[in-house]
């Protein structure tokens, strides 16, 4: 279920950049960001199995051996780059994701943020999310920081009862509301 987050290809192909590379994106400039770390920190939310189970779906582990690579391709005027999604470590085997994850370029640093929602449960709640996702670009070597923030969006009573629930249900009687999740990875450029 990892639809709404930038999809990372898993490719055996290593490219070569020769020299050194400035910070921050430059237009027209396509990037293939190698995974050297990734992590997953998880904040004060339930601990239902079935919360843990949505989560792992949604939060797949990443490999750190090189196989996995961030594809990033910046628009005309460096002002925006987008996410995209890559057979391989070849442009033309890129495209949109659907639908288009565009961050904004401030010097070399990225943004994007943006709400989203789960399924609408019988009670009319759904689980809410608000996504900030701060990449930064040092020239040869990226981090990158998403951070997840999670509450109930619909008719308020609905929703109170959803976390109530949870909360009785959880061995450590957390809900959802106020969890929050942060994935931080690093990379180079081949």
């Amino acid at each position: 279920m990892r639809a709404f987050l930038p999809l990372l290809v898993q490719v055996v192909v290593l490219s070569t950049a020769c020299g050194s590379r400035a910070p921050g994106p430059h237009p027209d400039e396509w990037l293939f960001w190698r995974v050297t770390t990734y992590s997953l920190e998880v904040g004060q939310c339930s601990d239902r199995q079935d919360v843990a189970d949505w989560f792992a779906g949604f939060f797949p582990p990443l490999p750190t051996d090189g196989t996995a690579y961030m594809p990033l391709h910046v628009n005309a005027d460096g002002s925006e780059v987008e996410s995209v999604t890559c057979a391989n470590l070849s442009p033309s085997s890129c495209q949109s994701q659907n639908p288009p994850l565009v961050l904004s370029v401030a010097g070399h640093e990225l943004f994007h943020g943006t709400n989203f929602q789960g399924e609408v449960r019988p009670s009319g709640c759904a689980i809410g999310i608000a996504r900030a996702w701060v990449l930064v670009d040092g020239g040869e070597t990226m981090e990158s920081t998403i951070t997840y923030s999670f509450g109930w969006t619909g008719p308020e009573a609905a929703c109170a009862e959803e976390e109530a629930f949870l909360q009785d249900t959880s061995n450590n009687g957390l809900g959802l509301g106020g969890c929050t999740v942060v994935e931080r990875m690093a990379g180079s450029l081949d």
